[in-house]
């Protein structure tokens, strides 16, 4: 128990290392090489002591170890910041050469780590510059390379953020990229030829889309409304590499490498060793992510426990493994990958043995929901439901033959992908039916939890070791259960002006809204509805608008494009559709919207941006937050169509 607590000191002080470098960079940094220093010091200061030189406790060294760590965390928040990456937007003129780190992820946009300037950015391209590899460099117009620091409209996720858990420091944008040479690495090359053969070659294909999605995480290959209908089902987990796949992949290189060994009379400990290059070269084909570095490595360490002859402790293998991870990448530490993998195995390792895969998963299903409330604003209820269908189908049949399939796709072509195909479809059949199932409020889920809470306290009975009885094994723990009250009565940000009507997205088609304010809640009226349908939910949280429904004006339901209609089944399992809403005022005409979104747009220096009009006049969302533009639109003179 003494070793899991240092252990979790040591992760707590980097990530207060970081979180204080993170929101004052200078102070972060001044006071990691304070802390580097002392840690050094008392080294000096323990090496003495054990020869004798100087009276000290031997026990400073673990103060100077925590100070490392701390000092870790607090220099890497400072470098991680957006003004660490010296932009060559600006004075810069002319072309610009950037250096590709690791392989591209094709999609709709291209996106690789670029190393310019001594700092690494994560690059967002057109899709026509995949493959990209390690060692090749391409150039870009200097005054193009748009750089992201802020979210582009309200409620959206932080692109620095987003950029510091794939190891850059900001997110840039470019219209069109040229080859400028290089020498690209051959693995990384093989990398990125294997992605984008797997964005291409299923297009307009779902099941087989699914399969090189949850096989090699390639979740580009998904069509947007396949991605909602599985994260509302509660199945996101299943397309993005996690500690399920790396395990599976794990336990069955595992399992062929020490056959093939005793085939050929080799040693255990060899066959182990085997095992991980090929999971290693797995971890890295699926991009990396937190989810599947930190099963990679528990696998390895378990393995490593096997061939040493020590048993090993779950719950220390796991918080060594974090830590670990931290020391390589701090940022991580604020990633929702990262804290609801390890929120998730945590409660597996610390399972009774020989519990049931329905009670793993009624108690992980518990463990992660305060975390996606606080990260997504849902609570994946109906996950316990698709996961007793999923998953057994997942494990045992689309993931080992989706792999296999891939590996045959070289001889057989698209039609090795055939078989995993048919589970796959099960799979999004399943993900589509509950994914539609109305969430329940979250006053439902907040009660549930604290009730489960005070019935555990007041009527449940403990064993000497202090768990309960197994008839209240049901009951969720009572920390979560606080912690999804908390979460939920957390007051959320305010600050969105009362806006008669917005337009959001871009300027060629934007997502029209106008705003019904009476005496109950105020109503969104969607006079064309080009957001997708994920981006609806976080939009409006951001606006402080509860509900929406199309404007009567607007095309009658049969004559609405497919977009709309997943905008509309979003709204009804989200709870905040109204049909017909009353009452909707018109909005301005085109042009007006177009001119307002240019000049927002230009300010903000994005590709999307939002504008709307208050009792005050026109405001933009610029720089992650609300400003009026400057002076060059009348907002009162406007037409209405």
């Amino acid at each position: 128990m003494r070793i899991l607590g240092w252990w979790l000191v040591g992760g707590l002080a980097i990530c207060s290392g970081y979180g204080l470098g993170d929101l004052h960079p200078q102070v972060g940094r001044e006071l990691g090489v304070t802390a580097f220093l002392v840690a050094a010091g008392l080294g000096v200061a323990v090496a003495a002591k054990a020869s004798g030189a100087l009276g000290l406790d031997p026990r400073w060294w673990v103060v100077g170890v925590l100070l490392a760590l701390a000092g870790r965390g607090a220099l890497a928040a400072a470098d991680d910041q957006p003004g660490a990456w010296s932009s060559p937007r600006g004075p810069a003129a002319g072309l610009t050469a950037l250096t590709i780190e690791g392989a591209s992820h094709p999609g709709p946009r291209c996106r690789a780590r670029a190393r310019a300037a001594g700092s690494t950015v994560w690059l967002d391209a057109p899709p026509e510059a995949c493959p990209l590899a390690e060692g090749q460099r391409v150039r870009v117009v200097a005054a193009r390379l748009h750089r992201h620091t802020t979210p582009e409209l309200p409620g959206d996720r932080s692109p620095a953020t987003f950029a510091r858990s794939h190891g850059a420091v900001a997110l840039a944008t470019i219209d069109r990229v040229w080859p400028a040479g290089g020498e690209p690495s051959l693995y990384w090359s093989w990398v990125a030829r294997q992605r984008q053969r797997a964005w291409e070659s299923t297009r307009g294909d779902r099941a087989a889309s699914f399969v090189v999605a949850a096989a090699l995480g390639v979740r580009s290959a998904l069509a947007p409304t396949d991605r909602d209908a599985l994260r509302r089902s509660g199945l996101g987990h299943l397309v993005a590499v996690s500690g399920l796949h790396v395990g599976l992949a794990a336990w069955a290189l595992l399992a062929f490498s020490l056959r093939v060994g005793a085939r050929f009379g080799g040693a255990h400990g060899m066959g182990v060793i085997a095992s991980w290059l090929p999971l290693l070269a797995y971890v890295l084909l699926t991009g990396a992510s937190p989810p599947a570095v930190r099963a990679g490595l528990m696998a390895a360490a378990v393995g490593l426990s096997g061939i040493v002859g020590r048993p090993h402790h779950g719950p220390v293998a796991l918080v060594a493994t974090c830590v670990c991870m931290l020391v390589v990448r701090p940022a991580w530490a604020f990633d929702p990958g990262f804290q609801l993998s390890a929120v998730a195995m945590a409660t597996l390792v610390r399972a009774p043995i020989g519990e049931s895969i329905v009670r793993q998963t009624w108690r992980v299903s518990w463990a992660v929901l305060p975390l996606s409330l606080w990260h997504f604003g849902h609570a994946g209820v109906w996950g316990m439901v698709s996961n007793l269908v999923a998953i057994p189908m997942f494990t045992l049949w689309v993931l080992p033959l989706g792999l296999l399939g891939w590996l045959a796709t070289t001889w057989l072509g698209a039609a090795a992908l055939e078989p995993a195909s048919w589970g796959a479809q099960l799979i999004i059949d399943t993900a589509g039916m509950i994914g539609a199932w109305p969430t329940p409020p979250g006053w439902s889920v907040a009660g549930l939890a604290l009730v489960s809470a005070i019935a555990a306290v007041v009527w449940g009975r403990r064993d000497a070791q202090g768990r309960l009885r197994p008839r209240w094994g049901w009951v969720p723990p009572i920390p979560v259960a606080i912690a999804v009250v908390v979460v939920l009565a957390w007051p959320s940000p305010s600050g969105a002006p009362v806006m008669s009507w917005w337009a959001a997205g871009s300027p060629r088609a934007p997502a029209v809204v106008t705003v019904v304010r009476g005496a109950s809640s105020p109503v969104a009226c969607i006079h064309q509805a080009s957001l997708a349908p994920s981006r609806w939910r976080t939009l409006l949280d951001a606006v402080e608008v509860p509900t929406a429904g199309f404007a009567p004006e607007a095309s009658p339901s049969s004559a609405r494009p497919p977009h709309a209609l997943a905008v509309q089944r979003a709204l009804v399992a989200q709870r905040r559709w109204v049909e017909q809403p009353r009452g909707c005022p018109a909005p301005p005409t085109p042009s007006t919207i177009t001119r307002a979104m240019e000049q927002c747009r230009r300010e903000a220096g994005t590709r999307h941006t939002m504008v709307g009009e208050t009792p005050q006049g026109l405001v933009c969302f610029v720089g992650g937050r609300w400003s009026s533009p400057r002076p060059l639109l009348d907002s009162t003179a406007h037409e209405v169509s």
